[in-house]
């Protein structure tokens, strides 16, 4: 639990540097798992990209790498 290496990049285990109060936050605002843009909730359908960028509010998914 914390981190790996894959590549030579260092990727992080967001379960072991998140608090459990802000796990549960993620669980319930961030798109890949509520399929809505946590800004402006606009759908983002059925589809899965790997970054949820929402196009109809600018927001930028960059909280999990």
């Amino acid at each position: 639990m914390g981190a790996f290496y894959k590549d030579n990049e260092l990727i992080k285990d967001w379960v072991g540097y998140l608090a459990a109060s802000e796990r549960i936050e993620v669980l319930e605002t961030h798109p890949f798992f509520t399929g809505v843009c946590s800004k402006c909730c606009a759908s983002f359908g059925d589809s899965r990209p790997i970054h949820y960028d929402c196009n109809n509010c600018g927001w930028m998914d960059d909280s999990i790498n």
